[in-house]
This record gives structure tokens, C-alpha cells and sequence, in this order.
């Protein structure tokens, strides 16, 4: 079997990190035919494609793309596509179900879905998604039981716990996407009141942390860190007691199950997929959109080391047994063939 995986770069991720990118690597590490196309990566490209785009109306991309499909046997390639990035490539497709060896790969939650996408995406007749919730929903424009479900995979190797001694008052907020910002904002100010020792590390871009809560700016307990790499953020996972991460929506979270392998305790909503990574077994979740209830469980971790401690070693035990990339891989070929007969 033959695989070619349509993916892109994303800056945000490194070497250890990510999903797109990370996993088609592993794959090659499994089977003998595997190859990635990858979208525009740099300045010279990013206009190269434009051009194509304006005059034929597709990408480079995009025509690799329909090469790979009309050059294969129904039984001889697999192709992934990174579903959310690339939906206009099904209008190339004058209106037809593509092949059932062109398999979507879906992360991002229903409720984030409008019209035009949906259509596009009822184009598709398989699929895997990253966790179960929407699986009903998602089946209706791919078809029933044409959906896998495979978790997202960590390296496990990489992201380690540290020892519980090391960790400090600190707390890691990762991410801008799907956050609930206005509960993110009450409960720190609520615990900023009364608390002059913690330190709340935002993993984010500054000016874009500054444009939801511009009070942080000058606020001595609040760190920003951006553009670090994948070691400095495990020196902040590691240090750190716990992660904050209220969501409006999620999918799967890739801040969630990093988290999870450094076994930090995370105080997160009972929204989406959060249960299919450990949410409401392993760790106790918040009601969504309750700043009450995000605080209860806050300020639970950080006045309890015991906690803290117990909670560490069943969320990295976890990920150990279910997201580590040597599990979850054959997962994923697993699916691929199955959907592919």
C-alpha cells in the first residue's frame, strides 16, 4: 500500500510537536511507500502559487494532488488530505464523491463548520476524525460509518515529567484558538487579588494576547513567550503546576495531550473531544462558559500539592498507554485500510 499524505507547515509547531506534519514522518518509519506534498512554505512560493491560482485556478499543490488520485488503483494508494486546510480542492471534482482511498482527516469542531465547507466536504466518502463527539453529525455529509476514529498522538519520549519537586507556582496558558478568553480573563483577575506568587506563562503571540486582555502588559506575574522552541516549551511545561485552558469549542487539542505526557494536571471545559483524551476520568472538567466553576478547580491544584501530585501520574500514564505516536500510528494505518477497501 501506497500513502501520500496532503499537509502543511505550521510554524507554530517543532520538531517534537504537531500533528500534520509529525505524523507522516512516523508513518515512513512504517511502511515503504510514503510521500508528503506539502502547501506554500516560503515568500518566493507563496507568490509562485498565487499566479497559478489566478490563471488556472488551482495550485501546484492541488494538481499533484488530482495526479496522485486518477494515477492510482482503488486498492493501491492512500491518500490523507489535512481536511481543514484544503476544501477547495473538491471543487476541482465537477460535484463527484471522490474515491474512498482519499481519506480526511478532521479535527476541528462541528460548531466551527459553515455551509460552503460542509458542502464541500459531503464531496468526501471517508474520513478520520481526531475524537468521537461529532462523529454523528460529521456522518451525515460523509456517509455512515465511513468515519475512524484515531486519537491524537504525543512523543512521549520527548515530553517527560519532571520530578514533583521541581514543579513551582506557575501556571501555563497555551494557545489562542477556541479559548474562552472572557473566563480565562475573570478567573486570573479574580486570583491575581489575593495570590502575589504565581506566575501565569501565556504560550501566544504578545500582540495577540494584548488585544483580548490588554491589562497584562504591565502586570509582573504575567509572562509571554512566543516563537520558542519545542525544548523551551517543555522547560515551562515541566516547571509549571498545572495548565489553564478554558475552550469555547475543541476538537483535539494539541496543548492537551503535550500537557498530558508532562503529566501537568490541566483545569480545562467539558466542550467537544476534551473526554476522549482523559476529561472527566482522569481529570475533572468545568462546566462551559462558568467562571465559577474554572476557578473552583484553579484554585483546587494550586492549594493542593497532593492533588497535584495523584492527578500527574494518571494523566502521564495515560498518555503513555493511548497517545504515544508508537500506539496511535498503527492506529492510523490500521483505519486507513479499513476505510480504503
Amino acid at each position: 500500500m501506497k500513502y501520500v499524505f496532503l499537509s502543511h507547515i505550521n510554524e507554530w509547531y517543532g520538531k517534537h510537536s504537531g500533528y500534520y506534519l509529525y505524523l507522516p514522518l512516523l508513518v515512513k518509519k512504517y511502511v515503504s511507500d510514503c510521500r508528503l506534498i506539502l502547501f506554500c512554505s516560503t515568500p518566493l512560493k507563496l507568490h509562485l502559487h498565487k499566479l497559478i491560482r489566478i490563471f488556472l485556478g488551482v495550485t501546484l499543490e492541488d494538481i499533484q494532488f488530482i495526479y496522485q488520485v486518477h494515477r492510482s488503483g482503488s486498492d493501491q494508494l492512500n491518500i490523507i488530505l489535512d481536511i481543514e486546510e484544503r476544501l477547495e480542492i473538491k471543487e476541482l471534482w465537477n460535484g463527484m464523491k471522490l474515491p474512498r482511498n482519499v481519506i480526511a482527516t478532521i479535527h476541528y469542531p462541528a460548531s466551527t463548520w459553515n455551509k460552503r465547507s460542509l458542502h464541500l466536504l459531503s464531496r468526501y466518502s471517508s474520513a478520520i476524525m481526531l475524537y468521537q463527539k461529532d462523529i454523528p453529525f460529521f456522518e451525515k455529509y460523509i456517509g455512515r460509518d465511513r468515519i475512524a476514529f484515531v486519537r491524537h498522538g504525543v512523543d512521549v519520549d520527548f515530553f517527560i515529567p519532571a520530578k514533583m519537586e521541581e514543579r513551582r507556582r506557575e501556571v501555563v496558558i497555551v494557545g489562542q484558538f477556541h479559548r474562552d478568553w472572557k473566563v480565562v480573563q475573570q478567573v486570573l483577575m479574580n486570583r491575581l487579588e489575593t495570590d502575589s506568587e504565581t506566575i501565569f506563562n501565556f504560550i501566544i503571540p504578545l500582540r495577540k494576547l494584548i488585544r483580548k486582555m490588554p491589562w497584562v502588559r504591565e502586570h509582573k506575574q504575567i509572562k509571554v513567550h512566543s516563537r520558542i522552541t519545542d525544548q523551551q516549551l517543555l522547560s515551562i511545561y515541566q516547571r509549571s503546576r498545572l495548565m489553564f485552558l478554558p475552550l469555547v469549542h475543541s476538537g483535539a487539542n494539541n496543548a492537551v495531550v503535550e500537557a498530558m505526557s508532562c503529566g501537568l494536571p490541566i483545569v480545562t471545559t467539558d466542550v467537544g473531544g476534551i473526554r476522549d483524551y482523559g476529561g472527566g476520568s482522569i481529570y475533572e472538567l468545568a462546566a462551559p462558559g462558568c467562571v465559577d466553576s474554572h476557578q473552583a478547580l484553579l484554585d483546587r491544584y494550586l492549594d493542593g500539592t497532593d492533588l497535584c501530585s495523584r492527578i500527574s501520574k494518571d494523566i502521564r500514564d495515560f498518555s503513555v498507554r493511548y497517545l504515544d505516536w508508537k500506539v496511535v500510528v498503527p492506529e492510523h494505518l490500521k483505519a486507513y485500510r479499513e476505510l480504503a477497501k
